[in-house]
């Protein structure tokens, strides 16, 4: 699924990117160490060898952040592995029931993919929607968010929900 990097920030908090997906810089306060992280580079070592194990419950707090994005953030945590909710679902757990936009852009704010699991939330209207900001359904960041949903759901025993993505020809590919 690409190279996952995880890195500490000077404030604390953890940040992890694909930098061959989400084509942004790496912050210039990320200290990228491989020992900066043990127990949250474990617990994803054991989620991609197919274990089950969820990220989101890790024990990693949640990021620093306006309210509204960390509560939100809290609330994507509950989503189980292998299940998808959609963005007003998120907004209703986040408790603003009409907020699905606001909630759309604190998932696309998320510094913790996987940790937040925002791959895990799509639209009330079909299909996965976007990842890290990319809407385009061609693009590396939304291909990796269908791979999440496709590699959960084979682990999960569960079915994938991206009927809309497989239907446009999209579908099967575990990489890119």
């Amino acid at each position: 699924m690409g190279s996952l990097v995880i890195g500490l920030r000077c404030d604390g908090n953890l940040w992890t990117d694909w930098p061959d997906r989400f084509e942004h810089d790496w912050p210039d306060d990320t200290l990228l160490d491989q020992a900066c992280c043990p127990d949250a580079s474990g617990v994803l070592t054991r989620y991609f060898a197919g274990e089950a194990v969820d990220p989101a419950l890790a024990a990693c707090p949640t990021p620093t952040g306006p309210p509204f994005h960390r509560a939100t953030w809290t609330a994507c945590r509950s989503v189980p592995r292998g299940s998808t909710i959609t963005y007003g679902q998120l907004a209703a757990l986040a408790g603003a029931p009409r907020a699905a936009r606001a909630a759309g852009a604190a998932m696309r704010s998320n510094p913790l993919p996987l940790f937040i699991p925002c791959h895990r939330i799509v639209p009330s209207s079909g299909g996965i929607g976007g990842f890290a900001g990319r809407q385009d359904l061609s693009s590396p960041a939304v291909r990796l968010k269908y791979d999440l949903l496709e590699f959960e759901s084979a682990h999960a025993g569960t079915q994938t929900p991206n009927a809309a993505l497989t239907a446009a020809g999209q579908g099967s590919h575990s990489c890119i």
